[in-house]
Formats: C-alpha cells, sequence, structure tokens
C-alpha cells in the first residue's frame, strides 16, 4: 500500500517542484527595462520600438523560410536599385530557430512615387509565398543587423 502512495506521490512532487521554478532575468529584458527613453525618434511607437516604413517577416510554418523567395526578393532590391538609382536602407533582423527573418525598411532617400513604386512591386512578387507577412508603419523582431 505505501508503495501505491510513494508510486503516485513522486510525479505530484516533481510537476510541483518544475512549476514553481523562479523567472532569471536575461540580458534582453534588462535591456528593455533601460532603454534610453529621454530622446524618441518621430517614428518610435509608444513602448519605444522603432517604427519601420516597410516590413517583411520571412516565416515559418514549421518547415523553414521560402529561401526561394527570400532569394528572388533580394536580387529584385538590387535591380531596383540599380534601375532607379537609389538605395534601399534594409535592417535586418533574425528573430526564429528556421531562419525567421524581418526586412525592416526604411526610405530617407526616396521621394513618395518611388517608395510606392518600392512597396507595390514588392508585394507584387512577395505575393506568391504564403510564408510572408508584410507590414507597413510597423517595429521589428529581434535584433536589427
Amino acid at each position: 500500500m505505501k508503495s501505491i502512495y510513494l508510486i503516485l506521490l513522486i510525479p505530484v512532487a516533481m510537476s510541483t517542484y518544475n512549476c514553481s521554478g523562479s523567472k532569471k532575468s536575461t540580458k534582453k529584458d534588462t535591456a528593455v527595462k533601460t532603454e534610453n527613453t529621454e530622446n524618441k525618434s518621430a517614428n518610435a511607437t509608444e513602448d519605444g520600438k522603432k517604427q519601420y516604413r516597410f516590413t517583411i517577416s520571412f516565416i515559418s510554418k514549421g518547415a523553414g523560410t521560402d529561401y526561394q523567395i527570400k532569394q528572388k526578393y533580394d536580387a529584385f532590391i538590387i535591380d531596383f536599385e540599380t534601375r532607379n538609382n537609389v538605395k534601399v536602407a534594409i535592417s535586418k533582423a533574425p528573430w526564429g530557430r528556421e531562419g525567421e527573418i524581418d526586412y525592416c525598411i526604411e526610405f530617407a532617400a526616396m521621394n513618395k512615387e518611388m517608395i510606392d513604386k518600392f512597396i507595390s512591386e514588392s508585394k507584387a512578387l512577395l505575393s506568391a509565398s504564403d510564408r510572408i507577412n508584410i507590414g507597413e508603419n510597423t517595429h521589428c523582431r529581434g535584433v536589427v543587423k
């Protein structure tokens, strides 16, 4: 009879121990708390994260990102810059374990017509994949590189 109680008590005790562990703060948590809030830029959101005019998230649904469309998009960016004699400022923010990455795009040196042209051509190219999220006036995940 005592052995049955021990068999039932051990899993309960172990699950209680695992659930009651304390949370440890990470460098990322402390970095968010100590973020410089004195000089927020005009394109920062309320939470202090930088907002980008156009973002593209190459996402995974369990089988990795669509690397073929990513390669096509990288070639499209170079082609667009060459055709229009402009420079597209792209910061890349990797955030996942399967190659997920955000392209955070700013258009400081482009006029509105050129920006609209870039965005519409990007959307047309990227619409071929269901593993891409497109955002406008949003922030990027992860560390921007």
